[in-house]
């Protein structure tokens, strides 16, 4: 059973990052560039599989006491590929991702990415009480 309605998997799809040459409708990248296939949701074994990600980790604001609807708030939600969500574990707003694309392809990495400013202040408004 998904926890996600059709219509929020669709939206945070639509807001992943379309690669110019690529049928958006089938592929895009996550936020750390790492290339998802819409059809591998929740796929994990697949290289292109991704998992819908808590910007700011939803155990943090669960053992802050938030409920889950402020929790899976849309503003706090993105497609991220499935390597990825698991390296980023309860990191927030640095983290570590597991790979990123290279030649049409995901490939092992150990970057470090930062949450851009935007999100960060967006999630500020939205957990200040919990932060």
């Amino acid at each position: 059973m998904c926890r996600y309605k059709q219509e929020l998997l669709d939206s945070l799809w639509e807001k992943a990052n379309p690669v110019e040459g690529y049928d958006d409708k089938l592929y895009r990248k996550d936020p750390c560039g790492a290339w998802i296939q819409k059809d591998k949701y929740n796929v994990r074994d697949s290289d292109f599989g991704w998992e819908v990600d808590h910007v700011y980790p939803q155990a943090l604001l669960k053992e802050k006491g938030a409920d889950l609807d402020e929790i899976d708030n849309e503003a706090n939600l993105r497609a991220l590929n499935w390597h990825n969500n698991v390296s980023k574990g309860t990191d927030y707003p640095v983290y570590h991702i597991a790979v990123k694309a290279e030649d049409g392809k995901n490939v092992l990495a150990d970057d470090e990415f930062e949450v851009n400013k935007n999100r960060q202040e967006e999630i500020k408004r939205l957990y200040g009480k919990y932060l």
